[in-house]
């Protein structure tokens, strides 16, 4: 277990891309039907993927702030719904660096990075 409370710099990306998700979601709310249709075509006739797809059809047909709120939770439940996203396309290739490099280090401020 890192400083920092993730496994290893790999959960932490996953954080931390989860983290930018959040804040593309809270200013633009047409990420989510993407999302949605992204989830419907791969997640919903999967078996193994049923109790992520139950979570997320939930959220994505709730409020945008439960969506921002719970990828950017640092609890399992927070790791398990960034475990089982959908996707959320756009994400430039030199934030995606960015973060790649970020996540080298523990993050020091919990609430995100």
């Amino acid at each position: 277990m890192e400083r920092d409370g993730f496994i290893d710099r790999s959960q932490r990306f996953s954080y931390l891309l989860a983290c930018e998700n959040a804040r593309r979601i809270a200013a633009d709310g047409d990420l989510l039907s993407i999302a949605s249709e992204h989830l419907e075509r791969f997640a919903r006739d999967d078996p193994r993927q049923r109790d992520g797809y139950v979570l997320w059809r939930k959220l994505l047909d709730g409020p945008r702030e439960a969506i921002v709120a719970i990828l950017t939770e640092r609890s399992a439940e927070g790791n398990y719904a960034r475990e089982t996203a959908p996707v959320f396309p756009g994400l430039p290739v030199a934030v995606r660096t960015h973060l790649l490099r970020l996540a080298r280090q523990p993050i020091h401020d919990e609430g995100g990075p």
